[in-house]
């Protein structure tokens, strides 16, 4: 069991596999006493478990955790496996095992609840007169929302918590995502494209490229237009004074790549 451990997973559980391998061997015994069982599978994550719950427990169960420290000879042991055992430490070991057993409980809930669909968090404080706000969706690919596993969002400490992991609030000029505007521009980005601008180092062209391309799996090339970014979609409706668009489904899908265009004879020709 040990040897299929990280070396993350190692350092949590005590350090070198010598080590790892007695508290194993200790909340293994502490199982066996209180006649509990194993999954099927075992993940890094529910060996930790297994450990935290019944190392301590299990380290006093040995016979000879018992013998070695009066450093007495004995002849004869319990009548019958493992009979020396105190009422104290087996129960002990029940609660530890108790409570790995909610947690396996938990565990199983979770993977059966379904994605949570994160939808940006509320404005952790008003913009000013000079920043515009975009709401709604992220400002490069439109997407609503993001999906987390309900493991996710326990693990982050709730929706609230995951909504503001899954999200980032940028302070931007119009011309970033592809609108010339007079004021600044307060707007969310999905942790995909947030990554994106990340790797290019600002947002701009090459960020929203990066994030269009990453998303879609279609190549850019110098002939390809830098796609439309969701925001700008927005500016466009905010100066003509018509409704604004709905944020997407799926990200970028208010955008579509136009149609190459070839030379024949003397003029271009949409290719079909």
């Amino acid at each position: 069991m040990t040897e299929a451990l990280d070396e993350r997973t190692r350092q949590r559980l005590g350090g070198g596999p010598s080590v790892v391998s007695g508290r194993i061997t200790a909340a293994l015994i502490a199982l066996v006493v209180v006649g509990g069982d194993l999954p099927r599978t075992m993940t890094p994550d529910d060996v930790r478990d297994l450990v935290e719950a019944m190392t301590t427990a299990g380290a006093a169960m040995p016979w000879q955790a018992l013998v070695v420290p009066t450093l007495r000879i004995v002849t004869t042991g319990p009548a019958r496996s493992w009979g020396h055992v105190d009422e104290e430490t087996r129960q002990a070991a029940r609660e530890g095992y108790g409570r790995l057993l909610a947690k396996r409980v938990r565990a199983q809930r979770l993977a059966e609840a379904g994605p949570v669909a994160l939808t940006p968090p509320e404005r952790p404080r008003a913009v000013s007169g000079l920043v515009e706000a975009i709401d709604g969706g992220c400002g490069m690919c439109g997407v609503a929302s993001v999906s987390w596993s309900a493991a996710e969002v326990e693990a982050a400490g709730g929706e609230r918590s995951a909504r503001m992991s899954a999200w980032e609030l940028r302070t931007v000029e119009g011309s970033s995502i592809g609108r010339r505007w007079p004021k600044l521009l307060s707007i969310w980005l999905c942790s995909a494209c947030a990554d994106a601008t990340g790797w290019t180092g600002s947002l701009g062209p090459s960020a929203v490229e990066r994030a269009w391309s990453k998303a879609t799996g279609e190549e850019v090339t110098l002939e390809t237009p830098t796609p439309t970014t969701w925001a700008a979609l927005v500016l466009r409706a905010r100066r003509a004074e018509r409704e604004e668009p709905e944020p997407n489904a799926a990200s970028w899908q208010h955008y579509t790549r136009p149609e190459p265009v070839v030379e024949v004879g003397t003029g271009p020709v949409e290719a079909r």
